[in-house]
């Protein structure tokens, strides 16, 4: 049996690791950007652990649930809505907003999309807030429609809480986060 010859086996691997250096090179500033958004959500997922994030957390839920109050007190539901600190009681329904039910992991997540994108910082930390924004009224919107659910279909309720909101939450940060891309990407081609 005869042995291929070194010379051949050491061209085929310069050849392939050529090759995958081609490669890596037109496929560098995504895997810088995959770095980059990997870390930022990281460091959020630490901030998390923090006494900071509880009371910013605590803060959000608790402002969440008094604008989703005022709206419902502005709606001829005929289900009044009574807001203490955070639950919403109605004549047919009580939701407490918890902490974990905050919208603020989807604005990290959309945050370090945007954070991550190269593109100037002034238009970053725009994008970043515009996007939390969005993500917050959606996450009123969620409060007001599971206390709506709990008035009106309670047998609904764990399917749209549990299943629907997450789906949803998740689809529009995503959304968002295309969104920006996109729109920076197109950007940055002119």
């Amino acid at each position: 049996m005869k042995k291929a010859p070194q010379h051949g086996r050491r061209q085929t691997r310069r050849k392939i690791c050529e090759g995958l250096l081609a490669w890596y090179q037109t496929k560098r500033p995504l895997f810088q950007y995959a770095g980059i958004f990997a870390g930022l959500v990281l460091i959020f997922c630490l901030f998390n652990l923090t006494p900071l994030y509880q009371s910013l957390v605590k803060n959000e839920v608790a402002w969440s649930a008094n604008l989703a109050h005022g709206v419902l007190s502005a709606l001829p539901a005929g289900n009044s809505a009574v807001s203490g600190g955070t639950l919403l009681r109605g004549d047919s329904a009580i939701l407490e907003v918890k902490t974990k039910c905050s919208g603020l992991n989807f604005c990290w997540l959309f945050c370090a999309a945007v954070l991550a994108f190269p593109a100037p910082w002034g238009l970053r930390i725009v994008g970043a807030v515009l996007g939390s924004l969005i993500l917050a009224g959606m996450n009123i919107l969620r409060v007001i429609s599971l206390f709506l659910v709990g008035c009106y279909y309670p047998g609904w309720f764990a399917a749209v809480h549990e299943q629907v909101w997450p789906l949803i939450s998740l689809v529009m940060t995503m959304v968002l986060m295309g969104a920006w891309l996109a729109w920076k990407g197109r950007e940055g081609t002119k």
